[in-house]
């Protein structure tokens, strides 16, 4: 049986941060600043860090496909939907913090919806894009191309339009403590065990 001793752990710990940063300035000089999204250097900025964890990284939007994107809006509705996570307490936190500054989005889809605080920005995600998203297609008044009929296509013109947005969701919900591991973390067999299926 081999024992991970203290020192041993230590070196693991100081080639994985040597292989994060290596993979940061690998990125930095790859896309360079003036081109790159928020995300990605956002990414690039967490990666570099000397504090870095692997759940750090794991939270990093730029890592996320759509999928997973909607799958975490519609997690973080759940939250404040359902009366058993304590919803009405959640839906009174969320109102007592910023919007995610969507509003522009919401007028460009001709969406009558008004963005006052981060409730207004969950449940807009939630109902026009995550959800009943043809009904968003449907009132759209521009070319309907811009947007898709694919929510990875709604994604890529939200991340146009506001391209900070799910960086700032997920500061909020990491803050909240709601969702304890990003939704692409592995899962372990007792975790998987004990939370069931995951989300779709």
């Amino acid at each position: 049986m081999h024992v991970l001793t203290s020192r041993k752990y230590a070196g693991l710990e100081a080639i994985r941060r040597a292989n994060w940063t290596g993979l940061g300035l690998y990125l930095e000089n790859l896309v360079g600043e003036d081109i790159a999204s928020p995300e990605i250097l956002q990414l690039i900025v967490v990666l570099k860090s000397p504090s870095v964890t692997f759940d750090d990284i794991m939270w990093e939007p730029a890592l996320w496909d759509a999928k997973t994107r909607m799958s975490f809006i519609r997690r973080v509705a759940a939250c404040i939907d359902w009366e058993s996570l304590g919803g009405r307490a959640r839906r009174l936190e969320l109102k007592k913090l910023p919007a995610l500054r969507l509003q522009g989005c919401i007028d460009k889809l001709g969406l009558q919806i008004d963005e006052s605080t981060l409730i207004d920005s969950v449940t807009f995600l939630r109902n026009k894009v995550a959800a009943h998203y043809n009904e968003t297609y449907s009132v759209y008044p521009g070319q309907k191309e811009d947007i898709g009929l694919e929510r990875e296509t709604i994604g890529r013109f939200l991340l146009k339009e506001k391209p900070d947005y799910m960086m700032k969701l997920i500061k909020h919900i990491r803050l909240l403590g709601w969702i304890p591991k990003s939704p692409i973390a592995p899962r372990t067999t007792a975790t998987a065990s004990r939370q069931g299926p995951a989300s779709s």
